[in-house]
């Protein structure tokens, strides 16, 4: 994470050991707190490659982090995890549980929308919904009426 001075007024600074091993650390916090409307797949990429990615968005969602993006997600995306962990009782699934409905077209817009790659059965179901192209016959009509001589 970035340091406490830096986060957004409104953020929690983070606590735990995990927090000094955050690919973030000296990063502009701005990537991580955009203005509104700005985009975030920079912040995005940063923390997927971070090692504490999960501790990350833990942290997020057990304090109701309303600002930024934590462990990769914007709040947006937390609320809806800290829905789904409010139904199962708390449990959490590793790894971090995007959701997606794999072997759909759906699927495979929503890897695209994480910007991961889709794997093959929602590849599949893409390939599937497609219509198949007719082969077409090669047009041998003259094309002006000189070829007609």
């Amino acid at each position: 994470m970035t340091t406490d001075d830096d986060l957004h007024p409104d953020a929690h600074p983070p606590t735990g050991e995990w927090a000094a091993r955050g690919a973030c650390i000296g990063l502009d916090p701005a990537l991580f707190f955009p203005e509104r409307g700005m985009p975030v797949d920079n912040a995005r990429a940063v923390c997927r490659g971070c090692e504490v990615r999960q501790e990350c968005l833990d942290y997020a969602i057990d304090n109701s982090e309303r600002f930024g993006i934590w462990g990769g997600l914007s709040e947006k995306e937390r609320r809806r995890m800290r829905s789904i962990r409010h139904r199962t009782n708390g449990q959490r699934s590793d790894p971090l549980p995007l959701p997606r409905e794999h072997g759909t077209v759906r699927g495979y817009r929503q890897h695209l929308k994480y910007r991961d790659e889709a794997c093959q059965p929602c590849l599949e179901a893409l390939r599937q919904s497609r219509p198949r192209r007719l082969t077409l016959v090669p047009d041998t009509r003259p094309t002006n009426l000189g070829e007609l001589q």
